[in-house]
C-alpha cells in the first residue's frame, strides 16, 4: 500500500513539473489590433473659457433738487449733487455757485476732490466758469483750482480783467492770494488809469 502511495505522489509530481514546463514554453497568443484603432492626440485641445461679462460699475444717482453744502469753509450750491465714496469726489451739476472767504465762483459743473476729513484738495470747474475777487474777474471754459497753493489754471478762452486792464491767452494762471497773472500766448491791455496809479521811480 505504501508503495502505491509513493507511486501516485511521484506521478503527480511529474505531471505538475510537465505542466509547469509547458506553461513557460507555450507562446502567448498575439492580440489582434483592429484597423480602426483610436489615435490619442499628442496635444489635446484646451477647453475654451467662456468669457464672463464684467459687471457694470454703478454709481449713486444724482440727487435732484437744490443742494447747499459747506465743505472746508466753502459753501457750494447746485441743482444736483453726487458723492463718490470710493474716489472721495463730489460732483455738482447745474447752476453751481461757490462762496469762499476769498472769492466767488460759478460754473455749469464742478468736481471737488477731498482729502482727510472734509478738506478740499482740488476743484475742477467746467463750463461758463466765472471767478470774482474784489475788483478782479476771470472767465473761461475750464478751471483747475489747487487749494494748497491758491493757484487757478484757466483754459478754453480765458480772460482776466481788473479795472480797465485785460489779459487774454491760450492759458492763464492766477493766484487767489495775490494779484499775479501769468500765461501762454498772453495779450495784455493796460488802461491809462492803471498807469497813472503806479508810482514811477527814476
Amino acid at each position: 500500500m505504501k508503495n502505491s502511495n509513493r507511486q501516485l505522489v511521484c506521478v503527480a509530481a511529474g505531471v505538475g513539473f510537465a505542466l509547469g514546463v509547458w506553461a513557460q514554453a507555450a507562446p502567448v497568443p498575439a492580440v489582434a489590433v483592429p484597423d480602426t484603432a483610436v489615435v490619442v492626440p499628442t496635444n489635446p485641445p484646451v477647453a475654451t473659457k467662456v468669457p464672463v461679462k464684467a459687471k457694470k460699475r454703478t454709481t449713486p444717482p444724482l440727487l435732484n433738487g437744490s443742494s447747499t453744502n459747506t465743505i472746508g469753509g466753502m459753501t457750494i450750491t447746485s441743482e444736483r449733487m453726487e458723492f463718490d465714496y470710493k474716489e472721495f469726489v463730489i460732483a455738482f451739476d447745474e447752476k453751481v455757485h461757490v462762496v469762499d472767504p476769498q472769492y466767488v465762483m460759478t460754473s455749469d459743473r464742478m468736481l471737488v476732490f477731498l482729502e482727510g476729513t472734509n478738506q478740499i484738495k482740488r476743484i475742477w470747474s467746467i463750463g461758463h466758469v466765472v471767478i470774482t475777487q474784489d475788483d478782479r474777474r476771470a472767465t473761461c471754459g475750464r478751471a483747475v483750482y489747487e487749494r494748497a497753493t491758491g493757484q487757478v489754471v484757466m483754459t478754453e478762452e480765458p480772460v482776466v480783467t481788473r479795472g480797465g486792464d485785460r489779459f487774454t491767452g491760450s492759458e492763464l494762471v492766477v493766484w487767489m492770494h495775490d494779484q499775479r497773472v501769468v500765461g501762454k500766448d498772453v495779450h495784455v491791455t493796460i488802461s491809462p488809469e492803471s498807469l497813472k496809479n503806479q508810482d514811477v521811480k527814476p
